[in-house]
């Protein structure tokens, strides 16, 4: 699989504080990014691959699973928000 296939279409980040940053410190950003979750856009049949969704996992560390989105249907139920887990436990 090449890199460019490992990439999402849309990527949701929210904007977390860092728990280093102090005030007056130069040195450590006062927020961060935590990706969220990913979505491929689907304009076929074809759904997201296993190998996909698990190389996309691994470089992006989402909250959420992959989610397909098809512009004709919009969510694909089997891609409904499942196995988030919190960061830390």
């Amino acid at each position: 699989m090449d890199q460019r296939a490992k990439r999402p279409d849309i990527l949701l980040q929210r904007e977390i504080p860092n728990p280093n940053w102090t005030p007056g410190s130069n040195s450590q950003q006062q927020f961060g990014w935590e990706n969220v979750i990913v979505y491929d856009i689907k304009t076929g049949e074809t759904g997201i691959k296993p190998d996909w969704a698990k190389a996309v996992k691994n470089k992006f560390d989402p909250l959420f699973e992959p989610v397909e989105l098809h512009p004709d249907r919009g969510i694909v139920e089997r891609s409904t928000l499942k196995g988030m887990r919190l960061k830390g436990k």
